[in-house]
């Protein structure tokens, strides 16, 4: 049995979404821009998208813009931002994903002022510290919701936003199961109070995560963020938590979602139990 659980790289797409989206693939595929039948079709259709999303989070429907995916929705957001609110200072967080700190390094560049927040050993801001970098010339302050690494929270999202219902209530039964079937010493890398538990960044003292992935062929999961991982960076977020090199490097990310099921996750744990008793073996 193969095994997917990486869910902070990618998810598979929802049987709603693949259903929504077929039209457009075959019959329906016009430019929204093209002025006969075909592109009439495919621009009511984007403005019905536009209008559904703008309703839910109660703003206007020309505030809503389409971008290929969350890097370039991030960078257009920090500099856009940046470039037209008049003030010079942007905060931020030392775990925060690598297109929102690298955004900003590139604004600091361009002259403009940048504050990165430190988090403690459980990956969360001191919002003591938050509140004394706030001040008259703060244009933007932005902060991960969820990180996509360690699956913490941060509380200010709580206040900010609802859990997400049924998902949320199926990640945290999942999270159960796997930490019931993981019979192997381990260390959790953030806050387990405050987290998202559809993710777990697990730590295994003294071994290496590579290889362990190396080990788990038919388990995908990850040594930590996708865009890092491919590069062969370490971890961001795992230092700015406090981790050594050797410690991050200990570490596997493993991600479960609205598809996965129990029985998978408790034979990814075996799986993962299995292959570090068998490194620590060969390493005794």
């Amino acid at each position: 049995m193969n095994i997917y659980l990486d869910y902070q790289a990618t998810t598979p797409a929802d049987p709603a979404v693949v259903a929504a989206m077929e039209p457009f693939w075959t019959g329906k595929f016009g430019n929204p821009h093209s002025n006969h039948r075909y592109g009439w079709e495919a621009e009511a259709a984007v403005d019905v998208a536009r209008t559904h999303i703008s309703r839910l989070l109660n703003i206007q429907p020309e505030s809503v813009v389409f971008t290929s995916g969350a890097t370039e929705a991030n960078n257009l957001a920090l500099k856009g931002v940046m470039a037209r609110a008049g003030r010079r200072r942007l905060v931020t967080v030392a775990t925060e994903h690598s297109c929102v700190l690298e955004s900003a390094r590139y604004l600091e560049t361009r002259g403009f002022d940048l504050t990165v927040l430190g988090v403690g050993p459980d990956g969360l801001i001191d919002f003591g510290a938050l509140e004394a970098a706030l001040g008259p010339d703060v244009a933007l302050v932005s902060v991960m919701a969820v990180n996509n690494e360690i699956g913490v929270i941060q509380q200010i999202a709580e206040i900010a936003a609802a859990r997400m219902g049924e998902d949320a209530a199926h990640a945290e039964a999942l999270w159960d199961a796997f930490l019931a079937a993981l019979h192997v010493p381990h260390a959790i890398n953030g806050s387990t109070a405050h987290r998202w538990h559809g993710n777990i960044n697990l730590r295994f003292e003294g071994l290496d995560g590579d290889r362990l992935i190396a080990d788990l062929r038919r388990l995908s999961i990850s040594s930590g963020a996708a865009c890092a991982s491919a590069k062969g960076r370490h971890s961001h977020v795992l230092e700015a938590l406090g981790l050594s090199r050797k410690q991050a490097k200990a570490s596997l990310r493993i991600g479960w979602g609205r598809f996965s099921t129990d029985e998978e996750v408790r034979a990814a744990a075996a799986m993962i139990g299995d292959a570090v008793l068998m490194q620590r073996r060969t390493a005794a």
